[in-house]
Parts: structure tokens; sequence; C-alpha cells
């Protein structure tokens, strides 16, 4: 939008308007599922309780005033186990370079792009930081989608982007012959300067950790705390509570006489062999039901269903009398097909389009 408006370029605002459309569909693979399909999930458990962005916003001296440095979790008030610092070399020179552009422009009564571009770092930085603070509240409560957020200290991905390029800004205040000469110089001894004045950060903390093999991570307590921490996280809505236990059995008698043997399962399918001696039984497959999911008995494609008294949202199928092969897949919706052609289609014409340009570059 600068840009537009220092160079009055604004015959480029159709080109703008194809790329953020072009970039649309180079992510809607997963951008249109999750925008139509989220009302399938209970996605009002991600922002409640622990998950409520009131109870994560930072303190001023959190942001800009302390070294504390932990490796525990974000909680409520200021009993924070983790660092919310912007960085004490990052927040002041953002502000003495910033202040050396303004003064510079003043003084030669000429706005020029280094200044723009310094100017939008400056603000990006500083807004981002201003949203990490219970001051922003009613800016969080006018613009409502900003509560899926859930920690507004995720804000500080921007200040530290933003500052970084404002810090780099500095070598413009040098005299040319020094920039040209010792710009690789200079650069690499700012980057020695912001490494030594964090050594703390690379340091483990002092052995509390302890040692941690791939095998204890992936077994026992620690593994089940892994596959569960994160389980109210967008939870199917057939689900009216997180499962308790894990899975034991692929499938399992819920109703009737069956005998269910020859199991076997892959992340999106689910088999199994099914001997109904009753008229006809129901069958409970241990994953939780989610549009996309379909069933085959013998062949034939029946839907599956969640009746009331599932607590937790997984699939039940009803078979007739006799013997069954019961296959079990997770394919597609019709948005997912959608999403996934425009997808194809967009990286395709991407390619195409880089492939022409090189071709025609060599020409």
């Amino acid at each position: 939008g600068i840009w537009l408006l220092k160079f009055k370029s604004f015959k480029r605002i159709p080109h703008l308007l194809v790329s953020g459309i072009w970039a649309f569909g180079l992510a809607a693979f997963f951008t249109l599922p999750a925008l139509i399909e989220n009302k399938f999930t209970h996605i009002d458990s991600v922002l409640v309780g622990y998950y409520d962005y009131s109870g994560h916003f930072a303190t001023i001296n959190q942001l800009l005033f302390s070294r504390f440095w932990g490796y525990g979790p974000s909680v409520w008030l200021e009993n924070d186990g983790m660092s919310f610092q912007v960085g004490h070399l990052h927040w002041v020179l953002s502000l003495v370079i910033f202040g050396l552009f303004v003064y510079k422009s003043i003084k030669n009564k000429k706005i020029d792009t280094t200044f723009l571009a310094v100017g939008l770092m400056f603000l990006v930085g500083w807004v981002a930081t201003f949203f990490v603070h219970s001051k922003s509240t009613p800016i969080w409560l006018f613009v409502s989608p900003m509560k899926y957020l859930q920690f507004p200290w995720r804000f500080l991905v921007l200040p530290t982007f933003s500052f970084s390029f404002i810090i780099g800004a500095l070598i413009w205040f040098l005299p040319k012959t020094v920039a040209k000469n010792y710009r690789i110089l200079l650069s690499a001894a700012l980057i020695i300067f912001v490494i030594s004045l964090n050594w703390y950060y690379f340091k483990p903390e002092h052995g509390k950790l302890g040692k941690l093999t791939d095998q204890e991570k992936l077994s026992g307590v620690a593994w089940d705390l892994q596959q569960t921490a994160g389980i109210y996280d967008y939870l199917p809505i057939t689900a009216k509570t997180a499962p308790k236990a894990p899975q034991k059995y692929v499938a399992e008698v819920a109703r009737g006489k069956v005998v269910v043997s020859d199991m076997s399962q892959g992340t999106n399918w689910s088999n199994f062999k099914a001997n109904v001696e009753d008229d006809k039984a129901w069958v409970r497959v241990n994953t939780f039901y989610f549009p996309g999911w379909v069933a085959y008995v013998d062949g034939n494609k029946v839907a599956p269903f969640v009746p009331q008294e599932e607590e937790w949202g997984r699939m039940w199928i009803e078979l007739p009398k006799g013997e069954h092969n019961v296959e079990v897949k997770f394919e597609n919706t019709q948005i997912r097909t959608i999403g996934n052609v425009v997808s194809l289609v967009s990286w395709t014409c991407l390619l195409s389009y880089l492939l022409l340009h090189k071709k025609l570059k060599r020409n």
C-alpha cells in the first residue's frame, strides 16, 4: 500500500489481486476444509478455560525489561514458565534507528523509500507488541476472530522479524565507503554481538530436563501424554466428551451376538471380519466419526452412524446375520475434493509460469 501511494503504481492493483487469489488457491487444499468443516468440531473448546486469550496477556516488564527464560507453560497472571521478552537490543535499537530516520528525513526535507520500509516495520513491530499487552483488550473484543489465536503472545513473531529488519537498516547511517567495504564484516559483528548477549538462552536448563531417549519419549506415560495433550483441540462434535482410555481394539461388539476377527488398521482405514449370529447386530469401530468416513460391508457401501448413547463419538455399523468383510475408509468430502483440485491447478500454473519465464529469459 505504501509503495502504491509512493510511486502511484495503481495499475499494479489487479496484479496484487491475482496474486492474492493465487496464493489462496495454493493453500486451498487446507484452507477450504478448515473454513467449511470446522462446524463439525468442538471449535469452542479451544477458546474457553485455559485457552481463553484474556488469561495470557504479558506485562510490560515481561515484554521489555525481564531477562527471564524458562521451559514452563504460559499461565494466568505473572507466574509464566516461559519468556515473552521482545529483546532489549531489538526494541531499544528500533526506537533509536527510527528516531535517526525521522531526524534525517526532517533535515533533508525528504522521505525516501528506505524510511518508508523502516517506518512500516516499526509500526508493525510496536502494534504487534501492543496486542500482547492487556491494554489491547478492547481491540480483541471488537475484532472477535482474534480469539482464535488463543494466546496474545503469538503476536511476538511479528516484532521478532520487524525489529531485526530495522536493526539491519543501521548500515544506512554509516559513511558510504565504510558501508560498502565492510558491510559483511559489520553484519557478522552484529550477529555475533546478539548471540553473545543471549548466549545463556542457548544452553539447556542446567541439566534439569535430564537425558531422554527416543524410546522413553515414545513409550509409557510420556507417550500417553503426547497422545492426549491436545485431545480437545478440534474434537469431533459427535463426541460428547474426550475418550478416557486409549484404543484397545480396532472394532468390538456394541450390541448383539457377533464374533469380530482379523482386525487391521491404517491411518485412514480399518478392516475386520464379523460373524453375526443374531438376525442383526451392531459393531462399534473405535475411531472418531467425522464427515468422510464410509463403510463397505461385503463391498456394499453403508453409512456408519453415531447413536445418542455413544459418548466418545465412535462409529457404529449395523450388520445382518451371517459372515461379513467390513472395510471402513476415510474418503474426501466434496469440499476437500474441490480444495485439492484448486490447489493442484494453482501449483501446476505456478510451476508452468516459472518454467516458461525461465525459458523466455534464456532466449
